[in-house]
């Protein structure tokens, strides 16, 4: 990928990144090179992801979070 790309040494955090547009962002962000935090309102939806990512040897967290009213 190039160089502008690159997210090594950065910690980003993508809402909603269990599914859809907000799981291919947070996995083009982690192949990039960032530790990326993976949120979403449900748990078990976070750790899934964080298990296919790190599967990859990616860095991934879970911390599930409402950011709603």
């Amino acid at each position: 990928m190039a160089d502008f790309l690159s997210f090594v040494g950065k910690t980003v955090i993508v809402t909603g990144s269990t599914r859809g547009i907000g799981l291919a962002t947070a996995t083009m962000l982690a192949r990039s090179g960032a530790r990326v935090i993976i949120s979403s309102r449900k748990a078990e939806a976070c750790d899934i992801v964080c298990a296919q990512l790190r599967a990859e040897g990616l860095q991934a967290e879970a911390i599930p979070a409402h950011a709603g009213q």
